[in-house]
């Protein structure tokens, strides 16, 4: 059964290595990559928006989203692409105050120390993966 942290694992994982190559062939793998995790979210109970979290993705996505040879497996687990976007993402310093169903975080940039980032997650069972995906 999909989860929906692993489902934007999956997705955030594939728009992240798209965003690192500049080669068009591994480009349009991880364009279908994120179209096999768009595609399957109605019938994994989730909507578009709640896999992507909002993010915008290359328009190239859409060409293969009601592509009939896309599958949902990737090759990639949701237990793979959680683990990988957490490892992306340095949690050594986290201060965790509180319980919930809903996470807000804040980071900071190491090329711009005068900014921070700040943001929340909720309505997931896996609110920690949740936000290490957002942040990644």
């Amino acid at each position: 059964m999909a989860t929906l942290a692993g489902q934007r694992a999956k997705f955030t994982l594939a728009l992240n290595q798209y965003n690192l190559s500049e080669d068009s062939d591994t480009r349009a793998t991880f364009a279908r990559r994120m179209a096999e995790v768009i595609a399957a979210a109605p019938a994994n109970g989730f909507t578009v928006s709640q896999v992507t979290t909002g993010q915008s993705y290359p328009s190239e996505v859409n060409q293969f989203v009601n592509d009939p040879s896309i599958s949902e497996d990737s090759g990639v687990s949701e237990e793979q692409a959680v683990k990988t976007i957490k490892e992306k993402v340095d949690t050594s310093d986290v201060t965790k105050i509180g319980e919930g169903g809903g996470i807000v975080y804040a980071y900071g940039y190491l090329c711009c120390q005068d900014r921070i980032k700040v943001g929340s997650t909720g309505g997931s069972t896996d609110v920690d993966a949740d936000a290490v995906g957002r942040i990644a």
